[in-house]
């Protein structure tokens, strides 16, 4: 069995919500997937979905809505943000219930308005829709997730999933050299990445709020690769940040404990390279991982993911019931499924 863990589609009718109350802020992301979607019907139709999904032997998926078009980003705030939240949370739990069980509907949060009737949102979002959780962004408008407090606390109380998704850093570029050839997506989201998963655990965000369960995009980003660096770097021998940002999680042990906690999984959507995913298993356990192909972003409307990314899992050689962790048993549990 195959279980997808990370990947996004788009709601019709949510793009016209937010093109009618986010107007030009939003307009180029839209046009962006109108126009893919005329070439992949997998981006928005649910048939074509699940046909792609039987073809290529994905049992199910876990779905939000695509990070460009995420509500938080609109510009808006207090009802009208709950308005465009509710929008997505109503059309993916409608996009679930019509693939007859194919589909893991994960919602919208609004971020900036959880005081204002956001939190009621999320309740009915995981509650009465019985979406799993939520897509955040690791920065909005270049506010970090992790400043987010009582959306945390909301999701602790659900006792939710919150998929972590990259953004590009609230400006274009820190050096004028940086925001060219694409390299702000393919070298920039791994470094942000890394970099709220870093503060998620450094600033106990995560540990009081134990029972949110996260998914890092990208296995992680840079951190399993510098696992060392961070264990090196942060312990309480030589840990070189200023007093007033010393985290009591520096005080004892491997500051690298934390990201191996039961709270975050790795997906394994890194862009097809064995040698990555190995590491990530490596560094974080197998019990660790969650199978992911970013659908349907990718190569050929993420056809060749669909194809090539469960054949790079099972040629890593891992054992039978790791093996069935990676690819279905972790996600199970994550999301809670019945199977």
């Amino acid at each position: 069995m195959i279980i997808d863990s990370y990947t996004h589609i788009t709601p019709i009718r949510y793009l016209k919500s937010l093109r009618a109350s986010a107007g030009a802020r939003a307009e180029d992301a839209i046009r962006r997937l109108e126009d893919i979607g005329t070439r992949y019907k997998q981006y928005w139709d649910v048939e074509a979905r699940i046909e792609l999904l039987k073809r290529y032997g994905i049992d199910m998926q876990a779905v939000s809505v695509h990070n460009i078009i995420d509500p938080n980003s609109s510009g808006l705030r207090g009802e009208n943000l709950i308005k465009l939240c509710a929008s997505v949370n109503d059309e993916i739990s409608a996009i679930c219930e019509r693939s007859r069980g194919a589909l893991i509907g994960i919602g919208a949060a609004p971020l900036w308005s959880i005081d204002d009737g956001g939190a009621d949102e999320m309740r009915r979002a995981v509650e009465d829709l019985g979406l799993k959780g939520f897509m955040i962004l690791t920065n909005v408008d270049g506010i970090p997730a992790d400043k987010f407090g009582k959306f945390w606390q909301e999701a602790d109380r659900l006792s939710c999933v919150v998929h972590l998704h990259p953004a590009d850093p609230n400006e274009s570029s820190g050096r004028e050299y940086e925001d060219e050839y694409d390299m702000t997506h393919v070298f920039g989201w791994p470094f942000e990445t890394t970099l709220i998963l870093t503060r998620l655990v450094f600033s106990g965000t995560l540990k009081r709020n134990p029972r949110v369960r996260v998914v890092s995009h990208h296995a992680g980003g840079m951190i399993p690769f510098f696992a060392g660096r961070i264990s090196e770097s942060y312990s309480a021998k030589t840990v070189q940040i200023r007093p007033d940002q010393t985290s009591d999680i520096l005080a004892s042990g491997d500051p690298f404990d934390d990201f191996r906690s039961g709270q975050i999984y790795y997906d394994t959507a890194v862009g097809g390279n064995p040698h990555a995913v190995k590491c990530a298993i490596n560094v974080f356990g197998h019990d660790k991982m969650v199978f992911a192909t970013d659908f349907p972003w990718g190569p050929n409307g993420g056809i060749h993911r669909l194809e090539r990314y469960p054949k790079i899992i099972s040629s890593l050689e891992l054992e039978e019931d790791q093996l069935e962790c990676v690819f279905y048993k972790n996600a199970s549990k994550l999301f809670r499924l019945s199977l």
